[in-house]
């Protein structure tokens, strides 16, 4: 479903980029 790719794509968007999370 969209959202299942959308999960799996923002999960690898934190992990490429660490700093989003300071960010949340």
């Amino acid at each position: 479903t969209i959202s299942k790719w959308y999960k799996v794509s923002l999960l690898t968007v934190v992990l490429l980029n660490p700093d989003i999370i300071a960010l949340l």
